[in-house]
């Protein structure tokens, strides 16, 4: 059987001692330390979704801008196509202007030397109708 006697209690309290012991010397601060780590572990955790916050705003931030910029170049785009355009039409409209005058001052031109011809031939046609009578009759009318 088991005898109960001073030494049980000297076990008891050797137990005791050696527990607080080591709870003081050993486990309180491993506890300590791991709580400081896990404490900066949580403000690492925080600062790191700060950051990645930050970078999605800038990232959100730059692709706006990329499509304003995008959308102003489109429409600087289309507004000098449509002032060459508009250019282009100016000149070709000038172009067809002077191509039109010109061909009416060569129709007059070529209208004026045809007259001229006309009536230079008109003057010398009873000349050589005439000559011709002459020839063929042979004689002077």
């Amino acid at each position: 059987m088991i005898d109960i006697d001073i030494t049980v209690f000297i076990q008891i309290a050797s137990i005791l001692f050696l527990m607080f012991l080591l709870n003081n010397l050993l486990f309180k601060p491993i506890r300590s330390i791991l709580e400081e780590r896990q404490e900066k572990l949580d403000a690492l955790k925080k600062e790191m979704d700060g950051f990645e916050q930050k970078a999605v705003s800038i990232v959100e931030n730059y692709n706006q801008k990329l499509n304003e910029a995008r959308q102003n170049g489109v429409k600087e785009k289309e507004k000098f196509l449509s002032e060459a355009r508009a250019n282009e039409k100016g000149i070709l409209s000038q172009s067809a202007r002077e191509a039109e005058e010109k061909k009416q001052r060569d129709i007059s031109e070529i209208t004026k030397a045809i007259d001229s011809v006309r009536s230079e031939l008109n003057t010398k046609a009873e000349a050589f109708a005439n000559e011709i009578v002459q020839k063929v009759l042979g004689r002077a009318i």
